[in-house]
């Protein structure tokens, strides 16, 4: 027992750290809010008995529950089941998450041997815990620690060294996807996209396997709207989140509005401006002697950067933190040992 406890990593401790901190302290931030009352009371609903419905959503109070993000609804009932109901449980489920898929994380690249330096890897650690948004993100009851932890276990099963055992594992967690957030349904495209741009058909079929867990998800989160006959309540709550972000009844089509407002968010965060005219200058500097690895990291800190402007500098998407050190890692094939290179 305690000699394993001794082999932990640094960033182990990190993490645990963290977790330890967030439970201590979470009823100190944020005051509960719509979000987080928005998919605990379906889950609290049917832990207490009265079916998977919600009053806090723009559906009839007795009509089953439908919304972009199911999974994780019920993930916290089975947590609830497991831990009793109250905020502090709610809460703690995120910690959990996040502190999952970060350890996943810094699995993944210490295979890689991405980062080599223990003290690096807990910096990363550290880093992942922090930040507003990331802050926010993950103590306030929202979904998005199950995406951390999702597309941090698709990153990981790409170092598994089996081919067999490799694919099923990425084809698996990449079903998760959808019935998660649909958001990662664009992320997935547009990253895998870039990536075989990249990379060429190095990894063509775990992107295949990416791919077909997409569809499998997509397929499996249809039939289970449709089977309820809800299709049209589905779409209505999707079309009505939309909304949010962008109200109907503007006379600027949603396109032209987006278009027109990205020149304000571009610069709105100087974070990503610095970050932007970081990654230019070292690229001009030293293209010469980059070698592959380092111009794929330009290339996926730039995209970094427009996806923040595009959302805006209070949103963060989460799956680039899992998957940020994925284009490097290209230098190294899916199931070669780890210290060939």
């Amino acid at each position: 027992m305690f000699s394993f406890i001794k082999k932990l990593p640094v960033w182990a401790w990190v993490i645990l750290g963290f977790l330890l901190l967030n439970a201590a302290t979470c009823d100190w931030y944020p005051s509960v809010w719509n979000d987080e009352a928005f998919y605990a009371d379906p889950a609290a609903n049917l832990y207490f008995g009265h079916g998977f419905t919600s009053t806090t959503s723009m559906q009839p109070r007795e009509e089953h529950w439908v919304s972009n993000s199911p999974l994780f609804a019920l993930v916290l009932f089975g947590w609830f089941k497991l831990a009793g109901f109250g905020i502090f449980q709610d809460r703690v489920l995120g910690y959990l998450l996040w502190s999952a898929g970060t350890a996943l994380l810094c699995l993944a690249v210490q295979r890689t041997r991405l980062i080599r330096s223990p003290v690096a890897l807990a910096v990363l650690a550290s880093l992942l815990f922090a930040g507003y948004a990331v802050v926010f993100n993950y103590r306030s009851g929202r979904y998005d620690p199950l995406i951390l932890v999702e597309v941090a276990g698709c990153f990981l099963a790409f170092t598994i060294p089996h081919p067999g055992w490799r694919r099923a594992a990425i084809f698996f967690s990449a079903a998760l996807f959808l019935p998660t957030a649909l958001t990662l349904g664009p992320f997935a495209a547009v990253f895998g996209g870039l990536f075989f741009l990249v990379m060429g058909r190095k990894f063509f079929t775990e992107l295949a396997c990416v791919a077909l867990g997409l569809a499998a998800g997509l397929g499996a989160l249809w039939g289970y709207v449709c089977g309820l006959g809800l299709w049209a309540a589905y779409r209505h709550m999707m079309i009505w989140t939309a909304q949010g972000y962008y109200p109907p009844g503007q006379a600027m089509p949603v396109w032209q509005r987006k278009l027109a407002d990205f020149p304000h968010k571009l610069f709105h965060d100087p974070t990503s401006t610095i970050l932007l005219l970081g990654l230019l200058g070292i690229f001009f500097l030293c293209r010469k002697k980059m070698d592959a690895a380092g111009r794929r990291l330009v290339v996926l800190g730039g995209g970094r950067f427009f996806r923040r402007a595009r959302r805006g500098a209070e949103h963060l998407c989460l799956p680039d933190l899992s998957l940020l050190a994925d284009l490097p890692s290209a230098g190294r094939l899916p199931g070669e040992p780890v210290g060939s290179r």
